[in-house]
């Protein structure tokens, strides 16, 4: 959900109000993610609207790949997202899927400790850098006390061209053991 303007505490309102037997986790998470972006030098990713990206969050580095979106049961957008540490197993992983799409890759790609060496050797070319301020609290069952649903505020940073470009978005995200029913409950009300 693409934002104009709205402070974190309404965005925090909202999901608790769309979360009756819910309550907020005390601590607000505050973060700097860089991102880099990658794709074909011929765009079959995105053609195919799905991403690939490296991210560094303070000394944590991740290697994400996310599926066409697809509009989910309650309307809301959805979609297949896998993320790990960049080791020998996960880009295996990520190469078949993406192999899996029909996307061209160098087959014969040396494996390199550095994931931007790696995707580079499979050639892949990095086509945007995003910086993104990240504000987010989790939601947990009254019941169960364990995170359910997170909900993220981003502020991101990027150019596009000569511009730079400048816009907020709301993620909600189920978490490992969360119900996708409160999830999507969180998303309709604050849409």
């Amino acid at each position: 959900l693409i934002l104009k303007s709205i402070d974190d505490s309404t965005v925090f309102s909202l999901g608790a109000q769309a979360s009756s037997g819910w309550t907020w986790i005390p601590s607000v998470d505050r973060q700097i993610i860089m991102d880099t972006y990658y794709d074909t030098a011929d765009r079959e990713l995105r053609k195919m609207k799905v991403g690939l990206r490296i991210r560094v969050v303070g000394a944590l580095t991740l290697v994400t790949f996310k599926g066409p979106a697809v509009r989910g049961p309650s309307g809301t957008m959805e979609r297949e997202e896998f993320e790990g540490a960049p080791d020998e197993d996960f880009f295996s992983f990520l190469v078949s899927r993406i192999i899996s799409l029909g996307v061209h890759l160098n087959k014969n790609f040396k494996w390199d400790p550095d994931p931007h060496e790696l995707l580079t050797n499979l050639g892949l070319v990095p086509i945007q850098r995003r910086s993104t301020t990240r504000v987010s609290r989790s939601l947990c069952h009254k019941n169960i006390l364990e995170p359910g649903v997170e909900l993220a505020l981003d502020t991101v940073l990027y150019k596009i061209g000569n511009f730079a470009v400048t816009h907020r978005e709301i993620e909600v995200e189920m978490m490992k053991g969360g119900s996708a029913l409160r999830a999507s409950a969180c998303s309709r009300r604050l849409m």
